[in-house]
């Protein structure tokens, strides 16, 4: 990668990180996916009954915490984001 290319986290990449890459990796789709969330003026609390998935859940995926690959994807399905996204970082 180059000086000035841009950095890039793919969601079906998570699984082949080391432990520790992937507590960087869920933390920043954590942020990507909250950040989703209010834009599109959604509380958690509606996000969790469109679902689903409990409130607590969804907080654990907000704050980085490592969850279902299941449970990531209903949400992606939700926000109407593919899978196979990528969250440019710079």
């Amino acid at each position: 990668m180059t000086k000035n290319a841009p950095k890039t986290l793919f969601l079906d990449s998570l699984r082949e990180h080391s432990h520790q890459s992937m507590k960087l990796e869920f933390s920043l789709l954590g942020e990507f996916l909250k950040t989703q969330r209010m834009k599109k003026g959604y509380s958690e609390t509606y996000v969790a009954k469109k679902t689903g998935i409990s409130r607590s859940t969804l907080r654990k995926i907000e704050k980085g915490e490592s969850v279902k690959t299941e449970t990531i994807e209903c949400i992606c399905e939700f926000y109407e984001i593919s899978i196979r996204f990528s969250i440019s970082l710079s």
